[in-house]
Order: structure tokens, then C-alpha cells, then sequence
């Protein structure tokens, strides 16, 4: 009775939105309500709820036989007519996470409604345009709905950690380190200081995210959303080093910054694990993290060593780059569980043994493309 009372409240709240952007205030307070009033309902109630809500939101606009057509040439079959009636329009799930930051007594809803609402933001999205232009737009819109959350951030954090909702937590850290052109955006910085502040707190926020990671039930994809922006910043910071535009960036200051991140891409791509009991008398077990996962940090590994060995030109540096590139190039021969991703491991080392290191969005797409090429999140790398 309470699900199918919610899942028609919701239904209502979309037929209720006009698409108007003067309408979107009420639209919001019409969400905020609704999303208030699941803190009175018993407790028992609050996860099968929850579940249904970004069942709702999560709806898809496109058929699977339609997904992989090029979304201005559709010929829309009867399922996708069917799909695009229940599904969510783009200003409701702007609103929906706008409204769900306002949540105020549970981090874990606000959480979860965040992050269906984001990623199905982006589905429809997609599945309407694949424009580059247009992908900039939709995070725009995204982080323009986005509030800090009133939520306490501790547990926010703790809550989107455990769900595996990397967007929202993305989303949370671009809307308080929004770096200039990084989405097309117009946030431009002029105080030479504050601007190496800003990327420094970026990357180092980006960093701890990763390391506090754990596999879950989320999409493991969603990784590279953080990884990309980390290496943004982080190619910023080594071009204001390689070019002196910014004095207070030396060697030194920054070679820290950029190696934050190895520690944790070295722990995600290790392939046995030494856990509890078994792990305490010598006993492996296979990691958890999925194999695409692993092999991608693997090579991650190796492009931050490779970077790091042009910014530091020192004999240990060089050692450790050429080190991680052999290591990469001999995986499918020292560990046959490789073995079928030959052809993109000698692409990756191709690419960096060519004399110009590729660019960090040309290699991401080159994992990208192998592992999850139908992605909507991550159509800014691609």
C-alpha cells in the first residue's frame, strides 16, 4: 500500500512539472515536501521505499534494442513511446536533486535519491544528444542544481562511500573545487594564490575519495569520473611547474600532490589480498575488485610514475617509471588471468613508448573504450 502509494506520488510530482524554468521553485518545494514527509513513516518502511523511489527515478527512456542507435536518428520502437511516458523529465531529476540536498535527518536517502537522480539525469541525456557540447552542459546543469547538502557531511560521505555513489560525491567535491575549463565552465580564477590553492585542495580531495573507496554494489565505472578529474588537476598543476606561470609551484611542493594518488591505484590493482585469519598465516584470496578495474589502476600506476619521472628527473624516479612500464608490458605473461587483454595492454604501452606521453583523457579512453564504452558519465572523457 505505502509503495504503491509512493510510486504514484511520484508519478503525480512529473505530470505536475511544466519544463518551465520559472517553475522550478515550486517544483523543487513540491519534492522537498514529499521527501520530508518519508522521515515519518516507520523505519521498517524507510529501505523498501527508498528502493522503490530510485527504482522510479531510475527508469529508463530507451529500449535495449534502440540504446545503441545514434539518439538523432531514432526511429522510437512502442517500448521506448512506452519508457519515455514513465520515465523522469530532465527538470524533474534537476529538481529531485536539489530538493534531496535539503534533506536534513538522513544522509543515506539524500544519498541514494542523489545519485539515481544524477545518473539517470545523464541516461536521458544521452540518450537524447551526444554532442561534446552538450555533455559540458549537463554537468553544468547537474552542479547548478546541486546545494551543499545539510546533511551532516561526515556521514554524507560515509553514506555515498558505502553505496558506491561516486557521482554524487564528484558532484559534491566540483561544486566546492570547480576548476576553470574542466566542464567548459566559466569559473575563472585571478588571484594567482587562491587558483594554486583551489587545485591543490582539489587533487587532494579527489585523492582521499579513492582511497577511502570500497568495492560495492555500485557501478564500478564511476571510478573513472574521479580519476579523470584528478589528472586534470594534476596536468595543471605540472604544466604551471614545466611553464613557471606560477612561482609558488616548485618541484618539490608538487611532487607530493600528484604521487598522493599511488598508493591507493597500487592497492586497487593487486590481484590477491591478504585478509583476517587466512591473511594472518600467509593465505590469499582473489580480490574483489573486478579485473577491468585492476588492470586500469594498474595502468594508472604507470602514467602517474611515468609523469612523476618527468617532473623529477632524479635515477629513482626514472627507475620506478621504467619499473611500472615493464610490469604493465609482461602482465599477460606473468599472469595468464590477463592474457585476453593482450591487445589493450600493448596499445596502453604503444602509446607511452612513442615519445610523447598521450594525453590522460587519450589514455583513459583507451580503457574507457575497452571496458565501458556505453557509460553516460563518462561521455566527457570520450
Amino acid at each position: 500500500m505505502v509503495g504503491r502509494l509512493t510510486e504514484r506520488t511520484m508519478e503525480s510530482i512529473e505530470m505536475a512539472s511544466t519544463g518551465d524554468p520559472a517553475d522550478t521553485p515550486h517544483l523543487t518545494s513540491l519534492i522537498s515536501t514529499f521527501f520530508d514527509f518519508l522521515n515519518f513513516l516507520p523505519t521498517t518502511f524507510h529501505d523498501p521505499v527508498m528502493s522503490l523511489i530510485t527504482n522510479v527515478l531510475s527508469r529508463n527512456s530507451v529500449c535495449p534494442a534502440c540504446e545503441d542507435s545514434p539518439p538523432r536518428s531514432k526511429h522510437h520502437s512502442q517500448d521506448c513511446v512506452y519508457l519515455q511516458s514513465r520515465c523522469f523529465s530532465p527538470a524533474t531529476l534537476l529538481s529531485c536533486i536539489t530538493a534531496a540536498c535539503n534533506i536534513v535527518t538522513c544522509a543515506d536517502h539524500a544519498t541514494r535519491i542523489l545519485e539515481a537522480s544524477i545518473q539517470n539525469y545523464l541516461n536521458a541525456s544521452c540518450a537524447r544528444s551526444r554532442d561534446k557540447d552538450d555533455v559540458h552542459c549537463w554537468w553544468e546543469n547537474i552542479i547548478g542544481a546541486f546545494n551543499k547538502p545539510v546533511a551532516n557531511m561526515k556521514d554524507f560521505i560515509k553514506s555515498s562511500l558505502l553505496h558506491g555513489n561516486l557521482l554524487t560525491l564528484h558532484v559534491n567535491s566540483m561544486s566546492q573545487h570547480m576548476i576553470h575549463g574542466f566542464y567548459g565552465n566559466d569559473d575563472v580564477i585571478n588571484d594567482e594564490s587562491a587558483h594554486r590553492e583551489k587545485l591543490c585542495d582539489s587533487a587532494i580531495a579527489d585523492s582521499y575519495l579513492l582511497s577511502s573507496w570500497q568495492p560495492s554494489e555500485g557501478d564500478v565505472s564511476k571510478l573513472f569520473v574521479i580519476w579523470d578529474h584528478y589528472l586534470y588537476v594534476c596536468d595543471i598543476i605540472m604544466k604551471m611547474v614545466a611553464t613557471q606561470s606560477q612561482p609558488g609551484f616548485t618541484v618539490h611542493s608538487v611532487y607530493d600532490t600528484v604521487a598522493s594518488i599511488l598508493p591507493t591505484l597500487d592497492k586497487m590493482g593487486v590481484d590477491k589480498v591478504k585478509t583476517g585469519i587466512l591473511g594472518s598465516i600467509g593465505i590469499s584470496r582473489q580480490s574483489q575488485i573486478p579485473m577491468e578495474i585492476r588492470l586500469s589502476a594498474k595502468a594508472l600506476s604507470m602514467y602517474v610514475k611515468q609523469w612523476l619521472a618527468r617532473l623529477d628527473t632524479t635515477t629513482e624516479s626514472l627507475e620506478e617509471a621504467e619499473k611500472a612500464f615493464q610490469a604493465l608490458q609482461q602482465l599477460p605473461t606473468t599472469n595468464k588471468q590477463y592474457s585476453p587483454y593482450t591487445s589493450t595492454i600493448e596499445g596502453i604501452c604503444m602509446m607511452m613508448s612513442s615519445g610523447d606521453s598521450p594525453s590522460h583523457r587519450t589514455f583513459l579512453f583507451t580503457l574507457i573504450k575497452r571496458f565501458f564504452p556505453n557509460k553516460s558519465h563518462l561521455k566527457h572523457i570520450i
